[in-house]
């Protein structure tokens, strides 16, 4: 079963670097291989009493983890969609018990993750190879948004790539750096090229100070982001921002008006929130801002929408909604869960950040740094916290990234 491993990884890192949705597959296989594992050494049944306890967990991560499901349970029942909700949490309840456990009672061998780093080479290459010789279309915005994340873990891992010169590997990588930017700007994603841009000073910044001082200045951040953002966009006025910036790209106006309206929501039950997932539901009869024909055509070109009934577009309205949900995990948290769902998350973040070893080198504490921050700008300024797809590919990443076998 080494060769369905090794294929296995290679086609995660290919699909994470096309299409992360159907990474969801590729983990539920990884999932039933580890099953597999365990029937063949006669410990299946053990394995899927630690599946449902969890219980070779630390203490204080399972009773974080069982808190969360709690409270993600009973926000399901302010949802005005139960039945969506519901689903929506047992699936999000399967996929973690999952893969808590695949993350921690099995590892991959070291040439099953270089097959993982084959496959996501192999699609930037071939990205690369299409953009130098005129290619045009654009990449997938879910792909280029994990593609810092993985060039981190890859340098992370770069011991496992044997090279003879070392010179030639930092060359190599530093080169591979440059070659993802230049991907990422052919592209439109702004969340893809925040991330390129800024990750090197964060990787830099958490190199320079103290894992010890990094530990409270990451409680520190989330504490403050969860106060401001908030607070800012609940002073804003929405109706003034567009007048003073009436350019402003039809996104970002959307994204504004979703987090208006979540803060809005918030403050409606403060305590409980509005339901779990719940922000694909509520809407308002309020008027934001108005597309127009030109504004939608280019709109229709970005995203490739189809073009048979944009001619017909005067304009047309966006309604002051929810819509799909707020691009902003804090928002989101608040306006589902309520202020108890940010308490427990920064207890949570804490208790992880407990399990940090403080003895590690600054360069590996750095990566470390530079993947998880990758993750934080996907969920600050683009996707849903709920989103199976990306919770599928930032555990296949940290799966790639634990200790492997030998």
């Amino acid at each position: 079963m080494k060769i369905f491993e090794k294929y296995l990884t290679f086609l995660t890192g290919l699909t994470i670097a096309y299409n992360p949705r159907t990474a969801n597959i590729l983990l539920a296989l990884t999932f039933l291989y580890s099953l597999y594992i365990a029937y063949k050494h006669k410990t299946l049944k053990d394995e899927i009493k630690h599946i449902v306890t969890l219980n070779f967990l630390n203490k204080d991560i399972r009773k974080n983890i069982f808190e969360i499901i709690l409270l993600c349970g009973f926000a399901v029942f302010a949802s005005p969609n139960i039945i969506f909700s519901l689903k929506a949490f047992v699936l999000f309840v399967f996929l973690l018990f999952i893969v808590v456990y695949i993350l921690r009672n099995y590892s991959l061998e070291r040439a099953s993750i270089l097959y993982f780093f084959y496959g996501y080479l192999l699609a930037i290459l071939m990205y690369f190879t299409y953009y130098i010789f005129g290619g045009n279309s654009h990449i997938n915005g879910k792909s280029l948004g994990l593609m810092m994340s993985i060039y981190y873990l890859l340098v992370y891992k770069k011991d496992y790539f044997k090279i003879p010169k070392q010179l030639t590997l930092n060359t190599l990588i530093i080169l591979l750096y440059f070659i993802i930017g230049f991907i990422i700007f052919k592209n439109h994603s702004a969340t893809a090229k925040v991330s390129f841009l800024t990750s090197p000073f964060i990787c830099l910044y958490f190199y320079k100070i103290s894992i010890y001082n990094a530990k409270k200045k990451i409680i520190l951040f989330i504490i403050f982001i969860s106060m401001f953002i908030p607070s800012i966009i609940y002073f804003t006025n929405i109706n003034k921002v567009f007048q003073t910036l009436p350019n402003l790209e039809a996104s970002f106006k959307h994204r504004i008006c979703i987090a208006k309206f979540s803060i809005d929501k918030f403050i409606e039950n403060p305590l409980s929130g509005n339901g779990f997932k719940a922000s694909r539901f509520y809407e308002s009869d309020k008027n934001c801002f108005i597309i127009t024909k030109e504004e939608m055509e280019k709109i229709s070109k970005k995203y490739h929408l189809g073009n048979e009934d944009v001619s017909k577009i005067n304009e047309v309205n966006i309604l002051y909604n929810a819509g799909f949900h707020p691009h902003n995990f804090i928002l989101q948290i608040l306006f589902e869960i309520g202020i108890f769902g940010i308490f427990v998350f920064i207890y949570f973040i804490k208790n992880i950040l407990k399990i940090i070893d403080i003895s590690q080198g600054k360069m590996d504490f750095a990566l470390k740094a530079g993947i998880i921050y990758n993750f934080f700008v996907l969920y600050i300024i683009s996707y849903s916290l709920w989103e199976t797809w990306l919770l599928t590919s930032i555990f296949s990443i940290l799966f790639i990234f634990k200790d492997t076998r030998r």
